[in-house]
């Protein structure tokens, strides 16, 4: 393994784990760097099947961010790996690696922590430093300039290989939107808008821990985070649940203000692809969701 200065990087599909995968390479400009894009509920059908003709020694490093993955310990306990992620639910849990390395701590986001860790090596220009800003931005949904949104919108307007095109568009840091971004936005706006003016909403009470906390509910596709926020706005509930008819799909999004653990309670009602972290998780839609929308009743 010395000399090879080869790495591979499995990041989450989303923005901060795109952007993760784009800082690394920063931090790893001497290497081969090759990319795997998953999910926590895809890790393991994913790395599986990347086995089948890979194999994770022949990496020097073998990188893995921006994901929960200690359920899936026994695929990645090797001395070569190296894990960083922000999650709590991770944070709790690194005593099951025994030969990884790990970088796991409590963040608003994998590539606030990975710039933290590694800058005193970086020479960053004030464009690739305003990206990692507006992606820790929109992680921690803190939202605290409207450009962190358009990029989030952006990004996953994008289709096909989202991680080439990404990098394609911004490795040299956030030097403003193109035409074609702005484009998208455009696009994203006029859908979200339409969402909104047909929206059915549902109201009821969910009973968490021996705590009662109010839920509405609702249909949609996509923008889960956003129309989770305008819901909250608009009803001030704790819990925002969002069925996606199209995929099967359930998506549960808590409150800044509430303190139910989204992932705990998606367990109680689920046992398929059940998971996720405090503030956000999800399931395929299952009798235990179907016996939940019985109590419902509409709002608007």
């Amino acid at each position: 393994m010395q000399g090879n200065k080869k790495i591979l990087i499995c990041s989450d599909c989303d923005l901060d784990g795109s952007g993760s995968y784009w800082l690394l390479t920063k931090v790893f400009k001497d290497y081969t760097i090759d990319s795997l894009t998953t999910t926590v509920k895809k890790f393991r059908t994913d790395l599986s099947n990347w086995k089948l003709t890979h194999k994770i020694e022949d990496y020097e490093m073998f990188i893995v961010c921006d994901l929960d993955v200690h359920t899936d310990y026994e695929f990645i306990d090797y001395k070569n790996v190296a894990i960083i992620d922000h999650h709590k639910s991770h944070f709790e849990n690194t005593h099951v690696y025994k030969n990884a390395g790990f970088n796991v701590k409590i963040y608003p986001s994998c590539i606030k922590l990975i710039y933290d860790t590694y800058k005193e090596k970086l020479n960053l220009t004030s464009e690739e430093k305003k990206l990692i800003l507006l992606i820790d931005d929109y992680d921690s949904y803190e939202l605290k300039t409207k450009l962190s949104l358009m990029l989030n919108i952006v990004y996953w307007s994008y289709t096909g290989d989202r991680l080439g095109r990404f990098i394609a568009d911004f490795n040299d840091g956030f030097k403003g939107f193109k035409q074609v971004h702005l484009n998208m936005i455009d696009i994203w706006k006029n859908k979200f808008k339409e969402t909104i003016d047909n929206m059915q909403l549902f109201s009821t009470s969910l009973t968490i821990d021996g705590k009662d906390y109010s839920c509405c509910s609702t249909f949609g596709d996509f923008a889960i985070n956003e129309i989770s926020a305008y819901i909250f706005k608009k009803q001030n509930c704790d819990i925002v649940m969002i069925i996606n008819q199209k995929s099967q799909r359930v998506y549960l999004r808590r409150n800044k203000t509430c303190d139910a653990d989204m992932s705990k309670f998606v367990l109680s009602i689920s046992d398929k692809e059940a998971g996720g972290h405090e503030a956000a998780a999800g399931c395929l839609l299952c009798d235990g969701v179907m016996e939940l929308t019985k109590t419902m009743k509409r709002i608007k």
